[in-house]
């Protein structure tokens, strides 16, 4: 289920192009919410590459819902994070 969204700001683009961890949240058929630590890749054209290994629970959640939320924390400053 491809979505428009907005062009990422030069400050949000900068933290996702560096090396971190990100946490997906997806919901499940019951509406039980489930999350995962994940690497990811900002590709050129903004869209976030995620690792979706098949057989994962989170990635069949998120191809039956086309909904989740991917946050990512600085390590180094744990009180700086994006989400989207």
């Amino acid at each position: 289920m491809p979505t428009v969204s907005p062009a990422l700001s030069d400050l949000a683009r900068a933290f996702l192009d560096a090396a971190r961890i990100a946490t997906i949240a997806t919901v499940g058929p019951d509406g039980a919410p489930h999350q995962a630590a994940i690497w990811y890749r900002l590709e050129p054209d903004d869209r976030i590459l995620v690792n979706s290994l098949a057989g994962r629970r989170w990635p069949r959640e998120l191809e039956a819902t086309g909904h989740c939320s991917l946050s990512i924390i600085d390590e180094a400053d744990r009180y700086r994070w994006l989400s989207v």
